[in-house]
């Protein structure tokens, strides 16, 4: 049954559904979708082509057609190398968008489709990293602002060509920012502007000069600064398009970002301008200098003063469209920005607000997610609560109360009043629980005026120590809460209980890190696993209510052995489930265990493993770290990995149904930090390092007629691990094989550059 599974076809059909892209794929008698749930509004570039606009958000891109204002969302379907992107530039010479990841590989789309890549960067040897931080394009040669330097890169034959080191002695230099004026090239480190000529030899670091500092500053980027010989065409305060775009000369001045203030180079020194404000960046685009400011609005720098823009919206980054005179921009709240003389239209996704799953879990048909994360300390992350009703995104944003002097950092857990999806309960680690509706604060309970403990109290601040973490909802309205480094407390009405634990030796258990507790109603029990330090599992019977402590029961474990008599010491425990059968799953750096339902944990420490099942020899997952697992109503077991992606588990543990990996899924990411799977409709909610994705089983039904060819093909080949979807009406057919998309068409293969496969 398990190997017949392994082999289904899946047929993959990109659509765009509810704002963001749905993928379905089907088979002769049943059919499955995969939904893909990515910050969208999250945008840090925006770039212009001719005929679109590309939006880089948190990591991936969308685009948005000029005209019939279409947006594409860009995944691994389409040939991407996946991963992270860091910038995207334009090819102007090939009329083509260029995608650099974070990991150094190149892709590139003519057209709007993937047409190439180059991986000459991605194989280059650096222990400096390889994101490219700002690009400047000058002929047919790019410049690329790299951790170590300057990189070069042709675009006529698409070849990296020459490596500057331009720091003292051919030192490693990280490059912010770097523009072109006349025949100089300048560069913005993190400590001064360098300069060199053109046509010198730059790969000799000696030709490369640096330009005096501004005292006590930090350079961030230069740029050009055109003299101009007529306004800008785009004037919001007046609300009207001149005729004319702005003229420019042939000279320019050097500007630079020195901390939060603009200078102009004068030929001896930096000259402070517009000296009364404040900046957040500066670009050159369009022909125009344009600085974001420190409000996040954005504005033409002039010589003597000032053009500012009119957004409704805070702005994140801003390109000029010489051919409209108009302006795109991004903004972190908003999405995609397009601002003209006659007003602004927006194009917000509904989608979540960050791509940082650290936590999720369904609250009646309702999924929460949480963006925190802690392992000995705060991570310090800003708050962020993602709402999915099945439908849409709702997101709250509790980091506007910390302009109020209200400090909240690091969601841990969440959990909601199923009847009033916007009240919820949020704990963190560190700023201790809240209890919210919506964006507001109901009630805020920390160590000065609650239950809760704090980890500390040798710190002056240390109400900041409030670490609380795992939640839950019991039957009688109690709120039952992890307090790290103290252990479990009830909140019922306003009255605070302790709940106190002990291991084997009659010695209170501590539980510095919990992690969340798993309720299993029908018996009556929290399982309570910790993870750090004494990494272990707890089990606590309550009886007839959880603030009732005369009838309950509990013990905490840490040592256990093996169905082989072999000690087991759990290293690191990440995650933890329940199934169907009561087992109670732990995910652990060395592994994955789990505690039978047939053995009674106050009697026996025997923890048991899978075999030699998916691939691995003598035991399932033996060396490798698991994160996360939840059963869903087949109690098929979805296991989360930290390297390796996401194993469906047989209902009856004996096999693996299915490895979804990025080579052969949406999967955004082999690194899974949660799922949880829908009460009802049995929706697995999947969330990786680099956002979120779902898989759903469909009703059963027939083959769509356009992939019969396809499908018919393919079976007869016995290529048995390819999905197929169509590309368009027309008779080719996109196939997914081997982890690359690839094009069928009269019975051959082709790369995604035209070239035969087979």
């Amino acid at each position: 049954m398990c190997n017949r599974l392994i082999h289904i076809l899946f047929v993959i059909l990109v659509l765009l559904m509810m704002s963001f892209p749905k993928i379905v794929s089907a088979q002769s008698s049943a059919s499955v979708s995969w939904t893909m749930h990515r910050a969208y509004n999250d945008v840090q570039q925006v770039l212009l082509a001719d005929d679109a606009v590309y939006v880089l958000s948190a990591g991936m891109i969308y685009s948005v057609d000029k005209t019939t204002e279409t947006r594409h969302f860009y995944t691994l379907l389409d040939g991407l190398w996946g991963g992270s992107i860091a910038r995207m530039a334009y090819d102007s010479i090939r009329d083509e968008v260029l995608l650099f990841y974070e990991d150094g590989m190149v892709d590139y789309l003519h057209d709007g489709q993937f047409s190439g890549r180059v991986k000459d960067l991605y194989l280059k040897e650096t222990t400096l990293g390889k994101m490219v931080q700002q690009t400047w394009q000058e002929n047919d040669l790019l410049y690329l602002a790299m951790p170590y330097g300057i990189q070069t890169y042709r675009l006529t034959d698409r070849t990296f060509q020459n490596t500057f080191f331009i720091g003292d002695e051919a030192a490693a230099w990280c490059v912010r920012s770097l523009c072109m004026i006349g025949d100089t090239l300048y560069a913005a480190t993190d400590s001064v502007v360098m300069k060199a000529a053109r046509n010198s030899n730059l790969v000799d670091y000696r030709v490369w000069q640096p330009m005096p500092v501004v005292a006590n500053m930090q350079p961030k980027s230069v740029s050009p600064l055109p003299i101009h010989t007529a306004d800008s065409s785009l004037n919001t305060a007046e609300s009207s398009l001149h005729a004319d775009s702005a003229l420019l000369s042939k000279s320019s001045n050097l500007i630079a970002l020195w901390g939060n203030r603009l200078y102009r180079w004068n030929g001896g020194e930096w000259t402070a301008i517009h000296s009364e404000e404040s900046f957040a960046q500066l670009a050159f685009d369009g022909g125009k200098a344009i600085a974001i400011g420190a409000d996040s609005s954005f504005c033409e720098i002039l010589e003597d003063t000032l053009l500012r823009y009119a957004s409704s919206y805070p702005v994140a980054d801003a390109v000029f469209d010489a051919s409209a005179s108009d302006y795109w921009c991004a903004s972190n709240q908003t999405g995609l920005i397009h601002i003209m003389a006659s007003g602004e239209t927006t194009y917000a996704i509904c989608s979540p607000v960050v791509n940082s799953p650290y936590r999720m879990r369904y609250s009646g048909d309702a999924l929460y997610v949480v963006n925190g994360g802690r392992w000995a300390v705060q991570h310090k992350n800003a708050p962020y609560v993602m709402v999915y009703d099945g439908d849409s995104w709702t997101n709250y944003v509790p980091e506007k109360l910390q302009s109020q002097g209200i400090k909240m950092l690091d969601p841990m857990s969440v959990v909601a009043d199923t009847a009033d999806p916007s009240h919820y309960w949020l704990a963190t680690y560190g700023t201790g629980l809240f209890e919210m509706q919506g964006d507001s604060i109901v009630h805020h309970y920390h160590a000065r005026n609650s239950g809760l403990e704090s980890a500390t109290y040798n710190d002056q601040h240390w109400e900041l120590y409030t670490r609380t973490d795992g939640l839950l909802r019991m039957e009688d309205g109690s709120l039952f809460v992890m307090n790290a480094s103290i252990g479990p407390k009830v909140l019922k009405d306003t009255v605070w209980t302790t709940l106190q634990i002990f291991d084997t030796y009659g010695m209170l258990c501590p539980f510095h890190t919990p992690d969340q507790p798993i309720h299993d109603t029908a018996r009556n029990r929290i399982w309570l696993p910790t993870c750090r330090l004494q990494a272990g599992l707890a089990c606590l019977d309550y009886g007839s209510s959880v603030v009732d402590t005369a009838d309950n029961r509990s013990l905490f474990r840490s040592d256990f052995i093996g169905e082989d008599g072999q000690m087991i010491s759990l290293e690191m425990l990440y995650g933890s489930g329940l199934d169907k059968d009561g087992n109670v799953w732990l995910c652990c750096q060395n592994g994955l265990y789990y505690f039978s339902a047939n053995d009674d944990f106050y009697q026996t420490n025997v923890l048991h493993r899978l075999g030699a099942i998916g691939g691995f020899s003598e035991w399932f997952m033996k060396d490798s770290r698991a994160n996360c697992l939840v059963a869903d109503s087949a109690n098929r077991k979805w296991l989360g990995t930290d390297a390796l992606g996401v194993y469906v588990i047989s209902a009856d543990n004996s096999c693996i149904e299915a490895h979804y990996t990025m080579d052969n899924s949406p999967l955004p990411s082999n690194s899974i930090l949660s799922i949880a799977v829908h009460p009802t409709t049995n929706e697995v909610m999947i969330g990786s390092a680099a956002g979120i994705v779902s898989y759903r089983e469909l009703a059963d039904q027939s083959a769509l007629p356009e992939q019969a060819t396809a499908l018919d093909t393919y079976q007869t080949e016995k290529n048995t691990d390819e999905k197929a979807f169509p590309n368009d009406p027309s008779a080719a057919q996109k196939i997914w094989k081997d982890g690359r998309l690839l094009i069928l068409r009269d019975g051959r293969l082709y790369d995604m550059l035209g070239r035969i496969v087979r």
